[in-house]
């Protein structure tokens, strides 16, 4: 194979016309060694603080010492400065981007139509089919001396649908409705005594909760919140029937309490095993040629150096 001997030059003088040390990242530099790499390029004084900073702050082993001793403050700045090109990355972020699009967006789309499906199939098996729970008082008393709520109560109706049951459990959730269901209050409740006809149970409100339903109707309630009532287990004729017997998906559940896009994302992988966000894909590229370029400081940077900050910390708190 023919020697490019003019691609060989230009490497030689860049290298020696570099001006940052090629010195171990473990090795302090020199005052005139700083001096002089500084003077020659600015931009080395605040990476080399930000390096000290880094090898002060992590404890690294000796054979760690050893198996990094390559990474040098010239091939480290190299590194990072590759990394923090934005004008180098742009194109290539969005060529990445536009692949996602090719690759998974379609999946993305489909989550609506998933959660549609989890949604009839969890009405079809719901088990309102035995009892349904309706809100239908509060119950509150005063201190008669010095004011202030003494006790309160939300006062749910249990109907059975279908026969006698003999236990039943459910939740119910709350939010303001400005807030979109973000903020909810979920509460779970059971009621252990069988009930063969409309029965109203009450259930102690928490104390930190009590003074914001003093003076609370279901009408008021309805004005203000949103509310999400779910019956989660019943025991009929002896046997037990649960929603986790369903086997719905967590990201589905996730879901349904709040729509964000980390939870759509959590859905779309049901869609599709492979699928990973816009973020991901385009994080995972990077990666990819970071590794390409230089496999050893991206080793250094990614795996060691963020092991040992999480070591570091973990010792700090035990």
């Amino acid at each position: 194979m023919k020697t490019n001997y003019f691609f060989l030059m230009v490497c030689t003088l860049f290298i020696a016309c570099n001006p940052i040390p090629n010195k171990s990242v473990f090795e302090e530099l020199s005052t005139d060694e700083l001096a002089s790499a500084i003077k020659a390029d600015p931009a080395f004084a605040e990476e080399y603080e930000n390096i000290r900073t880094m090898i002060n702050l992590v404890n690294f082993s000796e054979v760690q010492k050893a198996q990094y001793k390559d990474v040098t403050y010239r091939r480290l700045c190299k590194y990072a400065r590759r990394e923090n090109d934005t004008a180098y990355w742009a194109p290539r972020k969005a060529e990445w981007s536009q692949e996602w699009d090719e690759t998974f967006a379609a999946d993305l789309a489909k989550v609506d139509e998933k959660v549609a499906y989890w949604e009839d199939y969890k009405a079809k098996n719901s088990l309102s089919r035995f009892v349904t729970v309706e809100l239908s008082d509060f119950y509150i008393t005063h201190y008669s001396y010095i004011g202030g709520v003494q006790d309160a109560y939300i006062c749910f109706n249990l109907t059975p649908t279908d026969g006698t049951i003999e236990q039943v459990k459910f939740t119910y959730s709350y939010s303001f409705k400005i807030d979109n269901g973000r903020g909810k209050t979920t509460k779970s409740c059971i009621y252990t005594s069988p009930i063969s006809k409309k029965t109203e149970g009450s259930w102690e409100i928490d104390y930190l909760d009590r003074d914001k339903f003093d003076g609370m109707t279901v009408a008021k309630f309805n004005q203000k919140y949103d509310l999400d009532i779910e019956v989660t287990d019943v025991r009929k004729d002896g046997v037990n029937y649960s929603l986790d017997d369903l086997n719905i998906p967590e990201a589905i559940q996730k879901f349904w309490r709040v729509d964000t896009p980390e939870t759509r994302d959590a859905v779309a992988v049901l869609v599709n095993p492979s699928y990973v966000n816009r973020e991901t894909y385009i994080n995972n590229k990077q990666n990819e040629e970071m590794k390409d370029f230089d496999a050893l400081c991206y080793e250094f940077v990614n795996v060691s150096l963020e092991e040992n900050i999480l070591n570091s910390l973990k010792s700090i708190f035990e």
